[in-house]
């Protein structure tokens, strides 16, 4: 099955944004030259790395504003990072934000099995 399909399948197991950014990468792969299957696993790939970065650059900003972590995973206390969202800095819990990458990271895992035929 192809990653649009799987996308599809997924339904609100990951979000839009992510699902947008594969679509769009699985087109680009697929034009230029990959077959469906190549450039379904190399879109999922991709859109994990982005994810990745997501989590390491929240890890960091904790780091540098004092705080403790733990990596791959947050402690579990709330800690505040700045944000920039609409141009402005805001504090978010970096745990909050963590918990979303996360569920991101499940949706692709979803697609991935999906895409592998395990799902």
């Amino acid at each position: 099955m192809n990653v649009t399909d799987c996308l599809n399948k997924a339904g609100k197991a990951i979000n839009k944004a992510e699902a947008d950014m594969i679509k769009e990468k699985f087109q680009e792969f697929t034009a230029k030259g990959m077959d469906e299957a190549e450039a379904s696993f190399a879109a999922l790939k991709e859109a994990q790395a982005v994810v990745d970065k997501e989590i390491s650059d929240v890890l960091d900003k904790v780091e540098k504003a004092g705080g403790k972590v733990n990596r791959p995973e947050v402690e579990t206390k709330p800690m505040p990072v700045g944000e920039e969202v609409n141009g402005e800095i805001q504090i978010v819990d970096a745990n909050v934000k963590i918990q979303q990458l996360d569920e991101a990271i499940e949706g692709i895992d979803d697609v991935l099995r999906c895409v592998m035929g395990a799902a």
